[in-house]
């Protein structure tokens, strides 16, 4: 394995332990355990995907009394790649961790490699499996937690057509599974609400690319102005930090709105909402099981897939939102809201998604098949 040349491990902890309290009383408080985040190279406080799983983990610490950087802690390698992923997570280990938190898909060869090499040690992935998980290779140490996208993205369609929106536009990060069920599911939120409004055939005009990478970049920056320009009003900037590039082509445009992705990015002035994963409460959950002593029952070596049937997915609101960060709808309703959610919590809608075609314009093509109010145009966008 290629030497990780730097590290930055951004807390250092004793090798003290801790005895774990709340979440339930089932006699484990001796039990002594250290929880470290391992960030998929982006900072901590990115309002996205790391910052998430980080709340998670520390509404847990504070609930029980746990001390930053001695009994919780986390670390941010230095450069992206499975060896740097794997050399971080080592030195974790070699520091007295006991579990591992990573947030998102580009651990899975790591958490493969780890998760045999520290069998005592575990682990907790969040939008993602260990490599060849469909071969058996989830380990009882580990467990991975998935979301239903789609259901999120549903919201953020269906909330924009009643917000009186008529041109969207799709900006994913890249075709991967998680990234095209939010689109697929965009698709089809839009096209409900507007059966339900009484809109013609084709009056939703959905203008849909990949950028190619999570990255908040000038030409991004360039798409998405060009976007703007050409009369689309609002951009599902599905990809991390490409809404923080959906938010700036958006400045002086006050007519025009982004929305965030995976967290409440709401903060930014032109992100009229967020399709929200609850990567906190199921970094919460998790490590709940580790203290209760239910871990080896019902998390370890599990996969999970959840949505709004557990409260999973959302689009912020105010009574619900820690960040008071609630979304800037003036026509869209809590009611509307709360009757759409509902439908979804009882399953009355069969989102499709096509994530298994390897094409992404045939994909996008089966989808607005059997959307006949959404008239789609998939940009072959290069980076």
């Amino acid at each position: 394995m290629k030497t990780l040349r730097k590290i930055l491990v951004v807390a250092l902890f004793s090798l003290a332990g801790f005895a774990l309290a709340s979440c339930g009383n089932t006699g484990n408080e001796t039990k002594k355990e250290k929880i470290v985040l391992v960030t998929d190279i982006g900072d901590i406080d990115d309002k996205s995907f790391n910052e998430g799983t980080w709340n998670g983990v520390v509404k847990f610490a504070e609930e029980n009394n746990l001390v930053k950087d001695k009994d919780y802690a986390y670390v941010k390698p230095a450069e992206k790649g499975d060896d740097p992923y794997i050399s971080a997570i080592e030195t974790s280990i070699k520091n007295g961790a006991t579990t591992i938190v990573c947030p998102g898909f580009l651990f899975q060869t790591a958490i493969n490699a780890m998760q045999t090499k520290y069998p005592k040690v575990r682990f907790i992935i969040i939008d993602g499996n260990p490599a060849h998980a469909e071969e058996g290779s989830l380990g009882k140490n580990t467990h991975s937690v998935f979301f239903k996208e789609e259901e999120a993205g549903f919201l953020a369609g269906y909330a924009m057509v009643y917000e009186g929106y008529r041109k969207l536009g799709f900006m994913g990060g890249a075709a991967v599974p998680a990234v095209v069920k939010f689109g697929h599911g965009y698709i089809q939120g839009a096209n409900v609400a507007a059966q339900e409004l009484g809109l013609a055939g084709n009056e939703i005009d959905m203008q849909y690319l990949y950028t190619g990478d999570f990255q908040d970049t000038p030409k991004v920056q360039s798409q998405a102005k060009s976007l703007f320009d050409g009369g689309t009003e609002v951009i599902f900037a599905c990809g991390g930090p490409v809404t923080f590039s959906v938010n700036k082509a958006r400045q002086g445009l006050t007519d025009k709105w982004g929305i965030g992705v995976d967290s409440n990015q709401n903060h930014l002035e032109g992100i009229i909402t967020s399709a929200v994963k609850g990567v906190d409460v199921a970094t919460y959950n998790a490590l709940c099981a580790i203290k209760d002593g239910t871990w080896e029952k019902d998390f370890g070596g599990k996969s999970i897939t959840i949505g709004a049937k557990e409260g999973a997915v959302s689009l912020p609101s105010a009574d619900k939102d820690v960040e008071k960060n609630p979304s800037k709808f003036k026509k869209f309703t809590k009611e509307q809201y709360d009757a759409i959610y509902k439908k979804l919590v009882e399953g009355k809608f069969k989102i499709k998604t096509n994530i298994d075609e390897k094409d992404p314009k045939k994909a996008i093509d089966s989808i607005l098949d059997v959307t006949p109010k959404v008239k789609g145009t998939f940009i072959n966008y290069q980076p």
